[in-house]
């Protein structure tokens, strides 16, 4: 099959073009304009901002591997922290302190979102491509999935405890820089046993895509759009009554709202990277997206409402409440069960299909038992969840070992072997994790 192609400055001319209006009005305010068409306007500019993010992706193949997973990590969580942080500052004003049971509500939707659509789709899109009945990682993303196992853990321990402070902030952290230092060793491992890699002809490169530095232009104006639309957005929201009182519809409905919002432009810009074969750079994404909701942002978080109370003269630790901690073991299950599928370093079609029939039985079930089954839903379906993963273990009981393996017990480190020689790729791409094409022979 051919390449998708397509000139991205276009698309993103377009995108940027959404985001006049709703900038307008969150810098200006809305004039005339009703509250549900403010809202509106401020939720289509963070579309469009969304979209030029996710295309900004496209270009870190060119990058080090340790510089490129810092730009995933600022890039594809910005609406995620640009919104729960505002709702957790607002929260401890005495005039908005609903907001406060808002908060986590971006950053467990986008998780849902990206391992209950997001994993189904890219299968679904290689399946069309390649007539494979298997999504194949490559073999140095064990270390990728390794630590999304550790932030789950830790992830159990912050429902457990049913607070976020910043004592937490220091341990969050460390577990991403452990990856983004890993991810440097490879490339400085591979800088030093090979050549410097060269970039394989993609279409959307292919395809003037922009001027010289406009696109780091692009970025920070996509980036100030979300800082300034989010709050005009949430506002909006709860003004309409969607998020009010902090309740269970209000927390469902921005669940799934922000993810269709800032989540479905970099879906699919990870489904054209499969398409294009491009599987572990999309994979990679995705993976070290979730990571870095549940270590940057959630490591960020609480000092919005230490700060933002200490300007009242009370400073607050992040509480949670009953429905914020269950939504947290919610995703953490569900984040369990995905690394448990993945840890043979593939992704099934049986896989796939489990993932997104229990996100969509969980998104529906909220909206039957909105108030009712606050609890009951939440438990019930982390109940499946790890019930399935506990199955699945039982069934293949090496699987957790061969991830392990796959990092530091067989010899093989970042697609190393024990010599530090470049072991072959096993991806069909032909490619590792970051895009880059294995050298090739030179004259010289």
């Amino acid at each position: 099959m051919k390449n998708l192609s397509f000139d991205s400055f276009s698309v993103i001319s377009v995108a940027v073009v959404l985001t006049v209006p709703g900038l307008a009005v969150a810098v200006f305010g809305g004039l005339s304009l009703g509250l549900t068409a403010v809202t509106m306007l401020a939720a289509i500019a963070m579309f469009g901002a969304s979209v030029v993010l996710a295309l900004s992706l496209y270009r870190i193949d060119g990058l080090p591997r340790a510089a490129a997973l810092l730009m995933v990590a600022f890039v594809a969580v910005l609406p995620e922290f640009s919104s729960d942080t505002y709702y957790a500052w607002m929260g401890v004003s005495p005039l908005s302190a609903d907001f406060g049971g808002l908060s986590l509500s971006a950053i467990t939707g986008s998780s849902f979102y990206l391992i209950g659509v997001g994993l189904p789709a890219l299968y679904l899109v290689n399946r069309l491509r390649t007539g494979g009945t298997r999504l194949e990682l490559h073999s140095s993303q064990g270390i990728e999935l390794l630590l999304l196992l550790m932030v789950v853990f830790y992830g159990f321990l912050v429902y457990v405890k049913g607070y976020v402070w910043p004592l937490d902030t220091p341990v969050l952290l460390l577990l991403f820089g452990v990856l983004a230092w890993k991810g440097f060793q490879q490339y400085r491992s591979a800088q030093v046993r090979l050549r410097p890699f060269q970039r394989r002809a993609d279409p959307i490169h292919a395809v003037p895509s922009s001027p010289p530095g406009v696109m780091p232009l692009l970025v920070l104006y996509a980036t100030a759009v979300v800082y300034l639309a989010v709050p005009t957005f949430a506002d909006g929201m709860y003004a309409l009554g969607l998020g009010a009182s902090g309740g269970a519809s209000g927390f469902t409905y921005l669940q799934d709202l922000m993810p269709i919002l800032t989540k479905a432009p970099l879906v699919a810009v990870m489904a054209m990277m499969v398409w294009n074969g491009r599987i572990a750079l999309a994979t990679s994404i995705l993976v070290l997206t979730v990571v870095a909701l549940w270590t940057l942002v959630l490591g960020v978080l609480p000092f919005a409402p230490l700060i933002g109370g200490a300007l009242y003269g009370s400073p607050e630790v992040l509480t949670l409440g009953e429905h914020q901690r269950l939504e947290v073991l919610v995703a953490m299950s569900q984040a369990l069960l995905a690394v448990i599928l993945l840890s043979r370093l593939s992704l099934t079609g049986r896989s796939a299909a489990a993932l997104l029939v229990t996100f969509c039985a969980h998104r529906m079930l909220m909206y039957l038992y909105p108030q009712g089954g606050n609890a009951l839903v939440p438990g019930l379906m982390a109940g499946i969840y790890v019930g399935l993963a506990a199955v699945v273990v039982a069934w293949d009981r090496a699987r957790i070992g061969s991830l392990v393996g796959s990092v530091v017990g067989t010899g093989r480190l970042a697609g190393h072997d024990s010599d530090g020689e470049a072991v072959k790729l096993s991806e069909a791409d032909g490619t590792t994790p970051l895009g880059y094409s294995p050298p090739r022979p030179t004259s010289d």
